[in-house]
């Protein structure tokens, strides 16, 4: 079959158009009549749109797709159109910068077995309908061209005259276009695949003007006290929500086990980030947090950098997928990496980090040292392989990597068993220090980031944090001290937390300088007023 370059890019255009955009009709339909009440300008807003998303198509294939490159790239596009709509419009998972982030460190972590809790049956049958199949017919077809001369003047004259209708549809309604279009303004990120190739371009462009110049921190931390022995646990969660623990007033009982610690609950905690890749990082950032840059974190020390510089025992257990280079020059036990001589595999349950953490102190010869364990928690989508199965507490379980596929009740309770286990794991790390009495101990739990369920038809989590619902950024945030800790600290006239809950508002900010004012380290970067254990109203 032969047909004419000019007709594969205009069907081939129109075919990522309409298809993978359908869903704006919807999208629009719900927005548009809370703000606006008008047919004609619904109408003519998105005509006037579904036409600039062509022209854009339109344009890309002429001025891009040169003869050998045309089919390539539009082959590239409806497989990246299709994922893109299969995400967004199965899980409201909106693929912008924090997810190719993600995407990309899981491909160069070799975390296959994070991928692979994405991949479902339906995915595949979507992708070989709705990309293969028009990938393999337009591979087949014969695409003829005009001489030179002519095909140039196609190349510059069509996209210009398609911009000129399009803008001039625009000009004539401007003032409804764009009263719509700021009314809705995260429209765009619906729009396929513009939004995503233009977060592409942004991901690049961070990466490329990403400070590459290892920064050492300009201080370093003295201890105070360094004849007396102390050990810190900071338990780094996985995907839990804060709404989710009975703690903070959840209907069902998951935290059994913490309810009958002596802890102190922060209930109105947030975090920096909606995915891993810049939450994990900021938990131990020394930078200003308000311009903490996640491109620029692998280059700079951090907090763990600076408990070493003290001479305190700093470890790393990870049971996820990477410390996000937070860890990359203290000790490491590693039981995901594979070219790691721990390893174990991906998946497995978290009660490794306890074996992990106990071994670690039946070796410790130092008398200060601080461990970080990061746990699986609740890592998404497939919630039921993150317990065991006597913690499968709440029923029916959801038993799919497809929450979507799931009814709520399904999807709540699996979520929900994942927070029963989280709640073990932590009371058992508890327990673990409680039996080092010799020692001055402590231990902080934190999740990096939180978990949409379904509220309004998202699920999992990487949202951009400007729209970030509240379920992906309100996170679990608690604290426990031994009893030998709390004396000594009133020896030296340092308060501790009284209460069992607080709600004041804090942030992964809190973090660094809570672990720094545990210590009793001397250094320049510790501001007490960001220390959890300054919070003192309830």
């Amino acid at each position: 079959m032969k047909i004419s370059y000019l007709k594969i890019i205009i069907i081939y255009s129109l075919f990522i158009t309409l298809i993978f955009n359908f869903h704006i009709f919807n999208y629009f339909e719900n927005a548009y009549y809370v703000k606006f009440n008008s047919e004609l300008n619904k109408i003519y807003f998105l005509t006037t749109g579904f036409l600039l998303i062509f022209t854009i198509l339109v344009s890309l294939f002429l001025l891009l797709g040169q003869r050998y490159l045309l089919k390539p790239l539009i082959i590239i596009l409806v497989f990246v159109s299709a994922i893109n709509y299969y995400f967004l419009n199965n899980l409201q998972v909106v693929i912008d910068e924090g997810v190719i982030q993600s995407t990309v460190d899981s491909f160069v972590e070799r975390n296959w077995g994070e991928i692979n809790d994405l991949l479902t049956f339906k995915y595949f049958i979507f992708l070989f309908f709705l990309a293969f199949l028009p990938s393999i017919i337009l591979f087949f077809i014969k695409i003829e061209y005009p001489n030179f001369k002519k095909e140039v003047a196609v190349r510059i004259v069509f996209p210009l005259f398609l911009f000129l209708v399009t803008g001039t549809l625009i000009f004539l309604n401007y003032k409804n276009i764009s009263f719509i279009a700021r009314g809705i303004s995260e429209l765009k990120t619906q729009v396929i695949p513009h939004y995503f190739i233009s977060n592409v371009k942004d991901y690049i462009d961070v990466r490329v003007d990403a400070n590459r110049d290892f920064i050492k921190l300009k201080y370093t931390a003295d201890q105070l006290f360094p004849e007396e022995k102390m050990i810190g646990v900071f338990i780094v969660g996985e995907t839990a929500r804060a709404d989710r623990f009975s703690l903070n007033g959840y209907s069902k009982k998951t935290n059994p086990f913490l309810e009958k610690q002596n802890i102190q609950n922060f209930s109105d905690a947030y975090s920096c980030g909606t995915y891993t890749a810049v939450s994990v990082p900021c938990m131990f950032t020394l930078s200003e947090y308000k311009k903490y840059n996640a491109h620029e974190s692998k280059f700079q020390e951090n907090l763990l950098d600076l408990i070493k510089s003290s001479n305190i025992e700093t470890v790393w257990i990870g049971n996820n997928s990477s410390c996000k280079h937070v860890c990359d020059r203290v000790k490491t036990i590693d039981y995901v990496d594979k070219d790691s001589r721990n390893y174990i595999g991906y998946g497995v349950h978290d009660e490794v980090v306890i074996d992990g953490l106990k071994k670690i102190l039946s070796e410790n010869k130092s008398n200060k040292i601080l461990i970080i364990l990061h746990t699986m928690g609740s890592h998404g989508p497939a919630y039921f392989k993150r317990y065991p199965d006597e913690f499968e507490k709440f029923k029916p379980s959801c038993r799919s990597n497809e929450p979507q596929s799931c009814s709520a009740d399904e999807l709540n309770n699996s979520f929900d068993n994942t927070i029963l286990y989280t709640d073990y794991i932590i009371s058992k790390a508890i327990n673990v220090l409680k039996n080092e009495e010799e020692s001055q101990n402590f231990l902080i739990y934190a999740s990096d980031h939180g978990e949409s369920l379904g509220e309004n038809g998202v699920y999992l989590h990487a949202a951009p944090m400007r729209i970030a619902p509240k379920e992906q950024i309100h996170i679990p945030i608690l604290m426990w001290a031994s009893e030998n800790l709390k004396r000594k600290r009133k020896l030296i006239g340092k308060n501790y937390p009284t209460y069992r809950e607080s709600k004041n508002k804090i942030s992964h900010e809190y973090l660094p300088h809570t672990i720094l004012d545990f210590f009793n380290l001397k250094t320049p970067y510790l501001n007490l007023n960001k220390s959890m254990l300054s919070v003192i109203k309830n």
